[in-house]
């Protein structure tokens, strides 16, 4: 099984909420066929215009809008008043809520448009492989040093909190 990454164009107020760990779950009208895409890169969009992290998917609920508000708090799981998720969703048939687990914000966001002159952000979304390679090859290596960042400074908290590597 090869697991496959997506970008999602997020508006900063939500890509922002993600990363703060208030918002666990995205939204979408649409959503990608491949049932082992994952990993989502957010591209905070304008005025950011960044790609400022990756979060992993944890599953998909799929519903009639007024089907998914009514089975979980938004408000408080999604960051999103009733307003704004119906006004989103429109008269729409079908709502996707995507649950959002192990969200990483990079200390460093990256500008697609270095790597990929081209770099046109997604209406709703695109897999990683559709972009330029180089581009692809600083989204993975980002993560993987991001990743090991983040493990070293948890194994740093514990040595500290033993009071010291050799006691």
């Amino acid at each position: 099984m090869v697991e496959n990454s997506i970008i999602l164009s997020i508006k900063p107020k939500y890509s922002n909420k993600i990363f703060s760990g208030e918002k666990k779950f995205e939204f979408r009208k649409r959503i990608w066929t491949d049932p082992y895409t994952r990993k989502v890169y957010v591209y905070s969009s304008a005025p950011i215009k960044m790609i400022i992290g990756h979060f992993y998917i944890n599953h998909v609920f799929t519903d009639h809008p007024s089907g998914l508000w009514d089975f979980f708090d938004f408000e408080r799981e999604a960051a999103i008043s009733k307003e704004e998720f119906f006004e989103y969703f429109g008269e729409g048939i079908t709502a996707h809520a995507i649950e959002i687990t192990k969200p990483l914000k990079f200390q460093v966001p990256i500008n697609p448009k270095e790597f990929d002159p081209e770099f046109r952000a997604p209406q709703n979304f695109m897999y990683i492989d559709g972009v330029n390679e180089d581009l692809q090859a600083k989204l993975i290596k980002t993560s993987m040093i991001e990743k090991f960042q983040e493990q070293i400074a948890r194994l740093q908290a514990i040595v500290e909190k033993r009071g010291g590597l050799f006691r």
